[in-house]
């Protein structure tokens, strides 16, 4: 069975951008689609996609640029530029960009869920490969390069979002995870704790975002991770 993904479709052609968000999930992905480059931003304040699919011709900021963007942000994210632009100019500068795709209009839909089915794939060995683990006995957290040691909280609440429906967690579970407690400072020391816990998690080499603010909701573990311990076992994925 092909893995199912989260896939954000940029395309200001709005009959063209629902048909593929409608192809997607009926093919059992999940999809959402947005009129232009300004708008994936809220768009990533909810869920952070596995895979976008980019137009070129974008009103405000194009899909070159928006690629470039999405590759420095998120190197290990796939990216497909589906363009009616077939020149070879135009697609090796899709490509400059860290695009794994250029697609040119029109094209076949079992091309783009075979290439979806590929990347996908492709990611699920790489996060096979860099899971990070955290190993609750010893307060420890591996990650591509080193070992950090974490406070009984934080390793409380890595533990937490691991088992919580979707890997996020409300503030008020956060905190009590944290054990904060309630007061005009709440927030700002809640801040300054996820902050500290960020620093941790990068300097082990793993790749940011680890934890995600999600507006409206709380807090999103963003990394594959392993929980190990004398009692039990446990492997979730971003």
């Amino acid at each position: 069975m092909a893995t199912s993904l989260d896939i954000l479709v940029v395309e200001d052609h709005d009959l063209l951008r629902e048909a593929i968000v409608s192809m997607l999930c009926e093919n059992g992905h999940r999809a959402e689609g947005v009129y232009c480059a300004e708008d994936v931003g809220a768009s990533l304040a909810v869920k952070v996609p596995d895979i976008y699919i980019l137009d070129l011709n974008l009103p405000g900021e194009d899909g070159i640029s928006l690629s470039h963007r999405l590759r420095a942000d998120q190197p290990s994210a796939g990216i497909v530029i589906v363009s009616a632009r077939s020149d070879l100019v135009d697609r090796l500068a899709g490509y400059k960009t860290g695009a794994d795709v250029y697609l040119t209009k029109p094209f076949e839909t079992d091309e783009l869920l075979a290439i979806i089915q590929s990347i996908g794939a492709r990611m699920k060995r790489g996060a096979s490969d860099m899971s990070m683990v955290l190993d609750v006995d010893r307060l420890a957290f591996k990650g591509p390069i080193a070992e950090v040691f974490l406070t009984q909280a934080e390793v409380d609440l890595l533990k937490g979002m691991v088992f919580a429906d979707e890997q996020v967690l409300s503030h008020a579970e956060v905190a009590a995870h944290l054990k904060l407690p309630n007061g005009p400072l709440f927030r700002a020391t809640l801040n300054v704790r996820l902050s500290q816990l960020r620093k941790k998690l990068a300097s082990s080499g793993t790749e940011e975002p680890t934890i995600r603010s999600i507006r409206g909701l709380g807090y999103k573990l963003c990394v594959q991770l392993v929980v190990n311990s004398r009692s039990s076992s446990a492997i979730t994925s971003a």
